[in-house]
């Protein structure tokens, strides 16, 4: 059974409190993960803040280097990213991760690579994990919480759209379960490209934000040079 701790502001976090990881095929614990406290969630919040002075300036090849050398580093098994090209949600944080991600993946020595490597969130998936209702219910209850980013009919919203935009690509493999769709990620670019008619209308929205608010991300006054307590009297 592997154990994985959790790696904040360049370090990794050991803590006797674990949470075990549940396969969602089968059920069984596979591993676990180092349990957080309020004020690791904290410490990895204000170092993020910190870092993003210097990183929102660093130029996409810095940035993908860098994720290169990490993923070297840590050496997973498995890795996830959101689908840059054929995207289910058109966020444009989750965009730009994508490519970051995918790039440090192709430029890596093939050797080197995770075993296996997927897109999450892609209109086109062909890779499937069972979803059991105890996960379902922990999903919305995450979603739920992340105010900023989510409301309650959001959350619904976006349980039901999978099934409807990625329902042609169960079909055609003959499953009628409630599943978790991924793609398989290949490194030939026609292979990121839909065909037919649906090519026109995604070559049309293609690295546009769609379903969501450049501003959904609320930065602190401090981004901006304000203060949050005024100087004098507000008139």
């Amino acid at each position: 059974m592997k154990t994985f701790n959790a790696y904040i502001n360049g370090k990794f976090i050991e803590n006797d409190k674990r949470l075990e990881i549940i396969s969602p095929v089968n059920n069984l614990t596979v591993g676990s993960v180092s349990s957080l406290s309020e004020e690791h969630i904290e410490l990895a919040f204000d170092s993020a803040d910190k870092a993003f002075a210097s990183w929102k300036n660093t130029d996409s090849e810095k940035r993908i280097a860098f994720l290169e050398k990490f993923i070297l580093k840590l050496k997973p098994d498995v890795i996830v990213g959101p689908d840059p090209f054929l995207y289910m949600d058109g966020h444009v944080d989750h965009m730009a991760v994508g490519k970051n991600f995918f790039f440090a993946l192709k430029w890596m020595n093939p050797s080197q690579r995770p075993k296996k490597m997927l897109f999450f969130q892609s209109l086109i998936p062909d890779f499937f994990i069972p979803v059991l209702s105890q996960h379902k219910k922990i999903v919305r209850k995450a979603r739920l919480a992340h105010k900023s980013q989510w409301n309650a009919f959001e959350v619904k919203l976006f349980e039901f759209l999978p099934l409807v935009l990625q329902f042609s690509s169960k079909i055609k493999r003959g499953i009628l379960k409630r599943v978790e769709g991924y793609r398989i990620i290949n490194f030939e670019e026609k292979k990121n490209l839909p065909k037919g008619l649906s090519k026109i209308l995604f070559m049309f929205f293609r690295d546009r934000p769609i379903g969501c608010e450049e501003g959904r991300l609320l930065p602190r006054p401090e981004y901006f040079g304000l203060k949050i307590e005024p100087e004098t009297d507000i008139i």
